[in-house]
């Protein structure tokens, strides 16, 4: 099941709605309320409509919206913080020559950075080095504090798809920080093509840290 944010092609309000995509690049069914709502809603929420859905697969009891009638948003546009851990893949690490950290690495990103899967990104005028990563975006639904790594998955909402993008050239300019440059739990495959040529293709179990840990730590 895969929740996603919309807006109709039509509205010229752009009024954001939440749904849930039957299967990929199918129709919609829309639900009342907002993303944040939903998470905040807890486990309980999401079960009683995951059990509706179980006994109505085809959401003749919801709206239906045909694909090609929206735009679909980023799943998650309003967060309070956007946390990311770098370096924290094998194969990246050792393609960079870089050695395995030893704790994560986090550096923050700013809500303002988050564009939809078919938003044109504006590239930095004062770059000439950007640079995209497939990630796993990890949604966490409460705040999360002295975290044990048994009790992580507990914090977990979901999961999507990001990419981040980093003006590399950029960090050496910001004294070797990476906000500036920023600012643009299974075997999970994640890979990345770039006018239809690919350009990245790794998978979660290649993460030095994993969610559990890094969700703790």
């Amino acid at each position: 099941m895969r929740l996603v944010q919309f807006k109709y092609k039509n509205d010229q309000q752009e009024k954001v709605h939440l749904g849930i995509e039957l299967k990929n690049g199918g129709d919609i069914v829309e639900i009342e309320g907002t993303m944040q709502e939903f998470i905040e809603g807890g486990d309980e929420v999401f079960q009683d409509f995951k059990s509706q859905l179980a006994a109505d697969p085809q959401g003749s009891q919801f709206q239906r919206i045909e694909s090609r009638q929206v735009d679909l948003l980023s799943p998650i546009t309003n967060p309070s913080k956007i946390l990311g851990i770098g370096l924290n893949y094998k194969d990246g690490a050792e393609e960079m020559g870089k050695a395995f950290p030893e704790n994560p690495i986090v550096f923050l990103k700013l809500p303002s950075t988050i564009s939809g899967p078919d938003d044109v990104l504006p590239l930095p005028a004062q770059s000439r080095e950007v640079d995209w990563e497939v990630e796993l975006a990890v949604v966490i639904s409460k705040p999360a504090r002295k975290v044990a790594e048994k009790d992580a998955i507990d914090y977990i909402f979901g999961y999507t798809v990001a990419i981040d993008y980093t003006a590399r050239d950029l960090i050496p300019k910001n004294s070797g920080l990476w906000t500036l440059a920023k600012l643009i739990p299974f075997n999970l495959p994640l890979s990345t093509k770039v006018n239809g040529v690919e350009k990245q293709n790794s998978s979660t179990d290649k993460m030095i840290f994993g969610i559990r840990t890094l969700i703790s730590y």
